[in-house]
């Protein structure tokens, strides 16, 4: 029989129906006046939502923006939405409001919001940042305020984080559901000391992770199987995940996001 109209078309597997998933950030797609937007934007799904755990509806993208390219402005109506920028700088102009943002700065846009990004054409560098949407909980209530969160100044040492004995971890975290409406859990940026492990971490029960590596080398143990890589290793996880740090002088960074199921 057909779905009756408005029917959502996905099916929910069961939670254990999900699995692990692993990408790499490599080659880009381009897209022309992405949105609107000036010149050419390199462009990368990292994951597809119907493979992922959790209460994800919408992708997860990686965007590089090269000096004189934007995304144009547009409406948030259906889908929540927020932006993590990883390398570089540029402006957002967010409800009528334009912002500096820069790496570490993570920005949350509620149903409503219209928004754009670009980078200047003098500007020396590009920039990347990544995109993450889901949809508005149900009963979601009055419109939210966009938030521009500075994780680089809200860094604090982690005592015991991820079961960590140490206090040599740089760790900023912004709870989302407290400024967002979906299934939103919390968004945290780590840096980890050369020659570090952190770990073994099991997602809380009813959470999915998304894991991202920003900057130095990486070796990730996602279930049984390790995963070495640099910036760009990409993870959705729901098995125990350890992190280790394997350079003898460089920090790695990599970001995480909880969704809830």
């Amino acid at each position: 029989l057909a779905a009756p109209a408005g029917a959502r078309a996905r099916q929910i597997p069961s939670v254990g129906q999900y699995g692990d998933i692993v990408n790499h950030i490599g080659e880009l797609s381009s897209v022309h006046h992405m949105v609107g937007g000036t010149g050419v934007t390199e462009w990368m799904q990292l994951f597809s939502p119907f493979h992922l755990a959790g209460g994800w509806d919408g992708p997860i993208e990686y965007v590089r923006l090269r000096p004189g390219v934007s995304c144009g402005h547009h409406l948030h109506d259906r889908r929540e939405e927020i932006y993590y920028i990883i390398e570089g700088a540029a402006w957002m102009h967010v409800n009528g409001e334009e912002l500096a943002v820069t790496a570490g700065d993570l920005i949350t846009c509620p149903i409503g919001t219209y928004h754009s990004i670009g980078v200047d054409d003098g500007a020396w560098d590009s920039m990347a940042f990544l995109v993450v949407e889901m949809s508005p909980g149900p009963g979601s209530g009055p419109v939210g305020v966009p938030e521009h969160f500075a994780l680089n100044e809200r860094e604090t040492d982690a005592l015991g984080y991820w079961g960590h004995e140490g206090d040599d971890l740089v760790v900023a975290t912004v709870d989302l559901s407290r400024h967002l409406t979906g299934a939103w859990g919390t968004f945290t940026q780590v840096e980890v000391p050369p020659q570090t492990t952190i770990g073994s971490h099991r997602p809380r029960s009813h959470t999915a992770q998304l894991l991202l590596t920003t900057s130095g080398p990486a070796e990730v143990l996602l279930g049984d199987e390790w995963h070495k890589w640099g910036p760009g290793l990409a993870i959705g996880a729901v098995s125990p995940v350890t992190v280790r740090n394997p350079s003898e002088d460089e920090p790695l960074r990599f970001v995480t996001l909880a969704v809830r199921y």
